[in-house]
């Protein structure tokens, strides 16, 4: 969801501008640039989970952050689910947080560690350096924020191509 897609604050998904039925699920999904994040979720098989109530703030890595990691990463992760489900939820935490609620310090993730919020330059930044790409996508169960990096949770190791 680029900036000039995402939805401000009080409107609705970006595809469904008028109402905020869509979640968080639909308004990452329904927007270009998302495939390998939709095969992720559905391979993690979080599609209910992420469908429901909430709220739900997920930082949504696009198809290039995925990119980046290297074709052996990506299928090493989407072969194994434990891992993905780990990855994925370490990208989601509770609660809607919009931009103007992202405050320097520590988030808890659905998957139980903790990503930080770092102020730079102006900004916001997650972990030191994942920038957002597009900010305050609003949907019915929560906010999405694109982010241009996938975000490992510091129980996972990645070594070299691999992940344990």
């Amino acid at each position: 969801i680029p900036p000039s897609v995402a939805a401000p604050a009080t409107g609705g998904a970006p595809n469904n501008p008028n109402n905020n039925e869509n979640t968080v699920l639909d308004v990452a999904l329904g927007s270009d640039g998302f495939s390998t994040l939709a095969t992720a979720i559905q391979t993690a098989d979080l599609t209910a989970r992420l469908s429901g109530p909430g709220p739900f703030t997920l930082f949504a890595p696009t198809d290039t952050a995925f990119s980046a990691l290297g074709d052996d990463t990506v299928a090493s992760l989407l072969s194994n689910p434990i891992n993905l489900v780990e990855v994925l939820l370490y990208h989601v935490v509770p609660g809607a947080l919009l931009s103007s609620d992202l405050e320097p310090g520590p988030l808890q993730t659905l998957q139980g560690d903790g990503l930080t919020v770092n102020a730079i330059d102006g900004g916001v930044t997650l972990n030191g350096g994942t920038e957002f790409v597009g900010m305050d996508a609003v949907a019915s169960n929560g906010v999405v924020h694109v982010i241009n990096e996938v975000l490992f949770p510091p129980s996972l190791q990645v070594d070299g191509d691999q992940l344990s």
